[in-house]
């Protein structure tokens, strides 16, 4: 395992199973969705292949982290990427959470 010469990937990039393989390799999904298409997704430790992390859609590449989105959004709670700043309210009552300055904000409802 570790020191292993890394097995050659197959011809469409999946590693063989029989391949001794540890999370610091990495690792790639590919699922066959029958509604959506081919499904991939990977991950390698030091990024010697970018390529691995991108999630990919029937071939389109998916943006896992919209600079025009909200890391999570709901009625209840929303986050900024990246921000370490949340803020959930409900029935009136409200708590703001800023990791960056350790605070925490609360209103009654």
């Amino acid at each position: 395992m570790a020191g292993d010469t890394p097995c050659p990937p197959a011809p469409d990039g999946a590693v063989p199973a029989q391949c001794p393989r540890t999370p610091a390799d990495g690792f790639l999904v590919r699922y066959g969705s029958p509604s959506q298409g081919e499904i991939t997704f990977g991950w390698a430790p030091k990024a010697d292949d970018a390529s691995l992390d991108t999630l990919t859609v029937d071939g389109d590449e998916v943006d896992l982290h919209p600079d025009d989105q909200a890391r999570w959004d709901s009625p209840w709670a929303t986050s900024a990427w990246d921000s370490q700043r949340y803020r959930a309210e409900a029935g009136g009552a409200s708590i703001e959470l800023d990791f960056t300055t350790a605070t925490r904000t609360a209103t009654a409802g």
